[in-house]
């Protein structure tokens, strides 16, 4: 999650979709605050400043504040708030995603991961311990799923957390402003920026950083045919996301 001040916007991060490119379009802005504590320019997923006030993970019930969701934010904030905001968010195909958590975890070395977690854990306040402990844990058990199991496996029975459930409100309703996607990520976050009132003159592009390595120009698309019915249940409510946004952005007029 990153705040900003100057134009108050709220960045809500989704896992496995372009934190770091949004990262680097959102640190340009004027008054941008990456979540860091007072006096530091370090990210922490446990403490961040917004509106000159400094807050931790006591204020979030002891839950990391990296990934929040937007009902998350929304209940912190309160309603009324959150409406106030600018929130923005980075959504990418459903499969994609889906793909990427599972080489994600495949790449982790599972000793190595639980050496540097106990470690980190130690250092927390007690009140941010037992959700990061529950994260690491499902983190250490998705890490040896991947390194055992086939891609197409993974795909049915990992229990895949929906970008919808990260930009809607308890009812299922979508409550984040504006959506970028990842595939399209300059000019979406650029177009989104002048729906603000703010011109963005970039002239590098974004870099897409890839830290799972799998292949981006092989094909994972399911050969069997009830994987890929299986497959479309279970992203269903982000493939109508992913569906919608496109058709918003194919609709919107460029000043």
């Amino acid at each position: 999650m990153m705040y900003c001040d100057h134009w108050n916007l709220l960045f809500i991060v989704l896992p496995k979709c372009g934190t770091g490119a949004g990262k680097r379009f959102f640190n340009d802005l004027p008054g941008t605050n990456c979540y860091a504590p007072k006096g530091s320019d370090k990210y922490s997923d446990h403490r961040f400043c917004a509106a000159g006030k400094e807050y931790n993970t006591k204020h979030f019930k002891g839950r990391s504040i990296g990934h929040a969701t937007a009902k998350e934010l929304c209940e912190f904030f309160g309603r009324e708030v959150f409406s106030t905001m600018n929130t923005v968010a980075i959504i990418r195909n459903p499969y994609s995603r889906l793909v990427s958590s599972y080489f994600f975890y495949r790449r982790i070395h599972l000793r190595k991961y639980t050496s540097e977690a106990v470690k980190r854990i130690s250092k927390l306040p007690l009140t941010a311990r037992p959700s990061v402990v529950v994260q690491n844990f499902l983190t250490i058990i998705a890490c040896g799923f991947t390194k055992v199991v086939p891609l197409w496996l993974y795909v049915i029975f990992y229990p895949y957390k929906g970008m919808k459930s990260y930009i809607s409100d308890v009812n299922g309703t979508r409550i984040v402003k504006h959506i970028a996607r990842l595939e399209s990520v300059d000019d979406d976050l650029t177009r989104i920026m002048q729906r603000m009132g703010v011109t963005i003159n970039r002239t590098a592009k974004l870099p897409i950083v890839n830290p799972t390595g799998y292949d981006k120009n092989k094909s994972y698309t399911p050969e069997s045919w009830i994987v890929k019915q299986i497959v479309s249940l279970k992203l269903r409510d982000d493939l109508q996301l992913w569906y919608e946004v496109n058709a918003e952005f194919e609709e919107e007029t460029i000043p």
